[in-house]
């Protein structure tokens, strides 16, 4: 495995690579961190959509003190959003869950000057595991009409050949749509019937098309935690038939051993240890020859 500890070895691959757009985007929850301290640019706490650790807490806080079991299960996985959802679920309704999550990514958000200038680059397709719409608003905003295609338990997850070769921005949301409850992957029996089914689809979930573009393209993953174990199993499907494809995972401090003694992905996994909003402020720059300003 490369450890990069910086973003100079990597910066100008990757530009070349969106240029060519040969790069998939993994976009993740922490896309929406804000920014770090002494930054120019600004992303109020209120526009921005709770990551797993918040949104578990909000629910979790929700149901204290209602029943003594509760109080119990909630002080013995009360950090766990797959267990608080589930828990939540049980307590309330689905349809409360739901609420409770559009509440928390979507009511009142806005994208971040960071998702605008992803938005501006030539990603062909992007996977993402987020509930909320500010990526393809993001996209809308800079004059982008992207394909959205997304995965429901009911349906299974359907792409086109002729979306990815489309030339349009293809949005693929893996763990649902807030604006489609019943496609929304959440709590710990979601997450089992999700993976399920993701193996059961491996031979059709992707087209050919998507294939030969990650052959010899790359992928670019921001805003996760690759200890996850749903993300894990997501990157071995998609790269199964493609031989070799880098995998570029940014992230402030990463756990290295953890990768190192499983062997995630073969050791094609490279680290670029920066924040997020300085790494895509720099690929900005090197895309397009311009600053990133607010």
């Amino acid at each position: 495995m490369a450890i990069d500890f910086g973003i100079n070895d990597v910066i100008e691959e990757l530009a070349s690579q969106i240029r060519r757009r040969r790069c998939i985007l993994l976009l993740g929850s922490a896309i929406h961190v804000g920014p770090p301290p002494a930054s120019p640019f600004t992303y109020p706490p209120e526009q921005r959509p709770a990551l797993a650790g918040a949104l578990a807490a909000s629910l979790a806080a929700s149901l204290k003190g209602q029943q003594p079991s509760i109080d119990q299960l909630l002080a013995d996985h009360g950090g766990d959003l797959q267990h608080v959802s589930m828990l939540y679920e049980l307590a309330r309704s689905r349809s409360s869950l739901i609420d409770a999550i559009a509440d928390a990514v979507h009511g009142g958000k806005r994208p971040s000057r960071l998702l605008l200038a992803l938005a501006e680059m030539d990603f062909p397709v992007v996977l993402t595991t987020n509930y909320d719409d500010l990526y393809e608003r993001a996209l809308r905003r800079v004059g982008k009409d992207p394909i959205v295609r997304v995965h429901s338990l009911d349906t299974g997850l359907h792409i086109t050949a002729e979306d990815v070769m489309s030339g349009r921005p293809v949005l693929v949301k893996l763990h649902g749509d807030i604006s489609r409850p019943e496609s929304i992957v959440i709590t710990e029996e979601d997450y089992f019937e999700y993976l399920v089914q993701m193996v059961a689809q491996r031979g059709s979930m992707l087209p050919l098309a998507l294939r030969r573009l990650m052959r010899d393209g790359s992928v670019l993953s921001l805003g996760y935690g690759h200890g996850d174990l749903n993300i894990r199993v997501m990157l071995r499907l998609l790269r199964e038939g493609a031989v070799q494809i880098p995998l570029y995972a940014v992230d402030h401090r990463p756990d290295v051993l953890r990768h190192e003694v499983r062997g995630l992905l073969r050791r094609e996994l490279r680290y670029v240890i920066d924040n997020l909003w300085r790494f895509v402020a720099e690929l900005y720059r090197q895309i397009t020859g311009a600053e990133l300003v607010p």
